[in-house]
C-alpha cells in the first residue's frame, strides 16, 4: 500500500496559527512554540509542482507490504488509501 505522508510540524505554520485563535504577539507564540518542535520525515519524495499556485512541493510516500492484492482507484498522485501497487 502506498499513501502521501504529510508534516503538520512547521512550527512557523503553528505560529501564526495561535497568534491568530489567541491574540498573541510573535515573541509569546514564539516561546510556545519552539524551533525544535519543527519534524522532519525520513521518508523517500518527489519534487512535485503545484498547478494552482505553481509552488514546489515535496510528496512524501510511504509504502507498507500487504499479504494480498487488492483492487481499488488512484487519486491524481497515483496513490491510493486502498488499492495495492507491486513492492518496488
Amino acid at each position: 500500500m502506498v499513501r502521501r505522508v504529510q508534516a503538520k510540524s512547521s512550527p512557523e505554520r503553528l505560529r501564526r496559527r495561535l497568534m491568530r485563535r489567541r491574540g498573541l504577539g510573535e515573541e509569546a507564540a514564539r516561546q510556545c512554540i519552539p524551533d525544535t518542535l519543527e519534524a522532519r520525515l525520513d521518508l523517500p519524495f518527489v519534487t512535485m509542482k503545484s498547478r494552482s499556485t505553481g509552488q514546489n512541493f515535496r510528496l512524501f510516500i510511504n509504502q507498507q507490504a500487504v499479504s494480498q492484492a487488492i483492487a481499488g482507484g488512484f487519486n491524481h498522485y497515483g496513490l491510493s488509501l486502498t488499492a495495492t501497487v507491486p513492492w518496488f
